[in-house]
């Protein structure tokens, strides 16, 4: 079974949005363990969008995330190709 480009989204406001994505990272984390699926961590990443940028410190398994710049994102198409 595969599960293919999967995507959270979330306005961050403050600190408290930055806790609550880390806290749906967690979920769908819990999700693929019990169906026995794996997250490739290196083709995940954080990519900010707007004027704000907040310090979006998340982690899969221990693991930081790297954050992309949209230019790069769009460039590139996607985490993996950093």
């Amino acid at each position: 079974m595969f599960a293919d480009d999967a995507k959270m989204y979330l306005r961050v406001i403050d600190d408290t949005d930055v806790a609550r994505l880390q806290q749906a990272v967690g979920a769908l984390i819990n999700w693929a363990n019990t169906w026995h699926l794996s997250i490739s961590i290196n083709k995940c990443c954080i990519l900010n969008l707007g004027k704000v940028i907040f310090n979006t410190s998340i982690d899969i398994n221990g693991m930081a995330l790297p954050a992309v710049e949209h230019s790069t994102y769009t460039r590139l198409g996607s985490c993996n190709d950093l």
